[in-house]
């Protein structure tokens, strides 16, 4: 099914952004992206559907002009989107580099609100999380991700440097967002992406005031800051060291002052950020992609913020 229905389509639009700059001091993140064809996810009750409806019309006759594969889809259930994000995940086994738009009601605790015949249906953060992983693995890392579900955001809170990272961009608020602002904005938001191959400008231009920015590399480069500068650094790096002694004595090594002096110093060594920890950490979270910043970089903005 996916073969065939990549084969029904022509050339592939190619996505590229510009940097992300954290708060200062400054870290620039060089970021790119291939993105070729856009999912839309909508589940909406039936007075609020005009909204999207006039998005849509304007919408699918610019992709359609352009060559971009566009799919509609309304889950009715849970099951549903699930099965659909399944499918996505093939697609991008067969070649697509899928932008996923959710047009859903949202909840902080509960997750993406699936409206159906028999009453509502929520779908917990962390299972999106985990099929939004399950794509970007396929896509190589080139998952965007647009939602204008409320409280899209949290589903950011099961981003883990430890996975691959579920997404390479999100677009998304951490807060309700009204049917006037996405109406007004979001025809505008891709065709920037479209037509200017820039998600970045697009996404300062149209969404910027409402929605937030996510790029994996950011989520990765902040993630990790913090576990250099709060684990291996200061009050925190002098607090394991000890607590890495600790368990070592536990082991019954007498502590002899040589003793003690050899433990803190093999301990202090194990938490020293190096080169071997972030690459380690960034083949798996960037599934293969190089990320767009260095170890000496990363290094240079903890001790800058220290």
């Amino acid at each position: 099914m996916a073969a065939n229905w990549l084969a029904a389509h022509g050339q592939w639009q190619v996505i590229s952004g510009g940097c992300v700059v954290a708060s200062q001091p400054v870290l620039n993140i060089m970021s790119s992206a291939n993105v070729n064809s856009l999912f839309w996810i909508k589940s909406l009750e039936a007075s609020e559907e005009g909204t999207t409806q006039r998005v849509l019309d304007d919408l699918e006759p610019f992709l359609s002009k352009l060559g971009v594969p566009f799919q509609v889809f309304t889950p009715k259930t849970s099951a549903e989107l699930l099965s659909y994000l399944s499918d996505i995940e093939s697609y991008a086994q067969a070649g697509a580099r899928p932008m996923i738009h959710i047009d859903t009601h949202g909840g902080p605790d509960d997750g993406i609100c699936i409206i159906g015949a028999n009453g509502d249906e929520f779908v917990p953060w962390n299972v999106v999380c985990d099929s939004l992983r399950s794509i970007n693995i396929a896509t190589g890392n080139n998952l965007c991700v647009v939602s204008a579900a409320c409280f899209g955001f949290y589903v950011v809170k099961h981003n883990d440097i430890h996975k691959p990272v579920p997404f390479y961009m999100l677009v998304s608020s951490s807060k309700t967002l009204s049917f006037k602002f996405t109406e007004a904005q979001t025809f505008g938001f891709y065709k920037c992406i479209f037509e200017e191959l820039d998600f970045i400008k697009g996404y300062n231009e149209y969404l910027a005031s409402e929605m937030e920015l996510f790029l994996c590399e950011k989520l990765f480069a902040i993630s990790l800051s913090r576990y250099f500068r709060f684990k291996c650094m200061g009050k925190g790096g002098k607090k394991r060291v000890e607590d890495l002694v600790t368990m070592a004595l536990q082991g019954r090594i007498p502590p002899t002052p040589a003793n003690l002096s050899f433990l803190r110093q093999a301990a202090r060594q194990h938490i020293k950020p190096s080169e071997a920890l972030f690459s380690k950490y960034a083949s798996t979270y960037f599934i293969g992609k190089s990320p767009g910043f260095t170890f000496s970089d990363v290094i240079k903005f903890v001790r800058a913020r220290a």
